[in-house]
């Protein structure tokens, strides 16, 4: 455990930039590493005790959940094409424990890799996966190209989505971060199949706030 800490503090204590530039795409193949990365991912190396590296590297195949967890929050920083590989078919296999894909989902800086989070969302059939690729876009630093295609896709997938979960989740995601979308997201919904519980939601997000009369006193 000792060795898992002292690599999690080197790891977030290197560089941001080196940090985001080696995110784990969900891709079943490694992405191609141009020099620059491979430059920046030997930089990351020369930080990290190797007798820790090779700890971590078999806790990501452990029996306790806790010590796996840890060690691929790790590896999601490391991130290397290898780790990458691995992270993406953890991610995408249905069969892997939902708790640790969202957990990672959530942990990692999507920046670059909109169409692979857009993707994600689109075809998970889990809503606790699909709910954490929502507020992934929360914790990554998604250029406006990457924003709008997930806004698209949240969009398009109102109409026909079944679960009041990802409903409430898409009204809060436009509330926060696209006011001026929220009333087209619900004109999308179909007034028949909106519960109470949506319903009330809805008109929490749209009543105005009122303000308290200043007291006289």
């Amino acid at each position: 455990m000792a060795k898992l800490q002292a690599i999690e503090t080197k790891l977030n204590n290197t560089s941001p930039q080196v940090a985001q530039s080696n995110v784990a795409p969900v891709v079943s193949t490694p992405p191609i590493e141009n020099q620059t990365n491979k430059t920046q991912d030997v930089s990351i190396s020369k930080h990290i005790d190797h007798d820790a590296l090779q700890t971590v590297t078999k806790d990501m195949e452990s029996t306790d959940f806790n010590t796996r967890q840890r060690a691929l929050r790790a590896m999601v920083l490391l991130g290397s094409p290898e780790i990458k590989q691995q992270i993406g078919q953890i991610i995408l296999n249905e069969d892997e424990n939902v708790a640790l894909r969202r957990d990672l989902i959530q942990s990692m800086d999507w920046q670059g890799l909109g169409d692979q989070l857009v993707g994600l969302f689109e075809k998970s059939k889990d809503s606790a996966i699909r709910f954490a690729a929502i507020s992934a876009v929360d914790s990554s630093n998604l250029n406006e190209t990457e924003k709008q295609s997930f806004e698209n896709s949240l969009l398009n997938n109102v109409t026909v989505e079944p679960d009041d979960f990802i409903k409430i989740a898409t009204l809060d995601y436009f509330s926060n971060h696209n006011r001026e979308q929220l009333q087209l997201v619900i004109n999308k919904l179909n007034p028949q199949e909106i519960s109470p519980q949506l319903q009330d939601h809805i008109k929490f997000l749209t009543t105005p706030t009122q303000e308290t009369p200043a007291s006289n006193n």
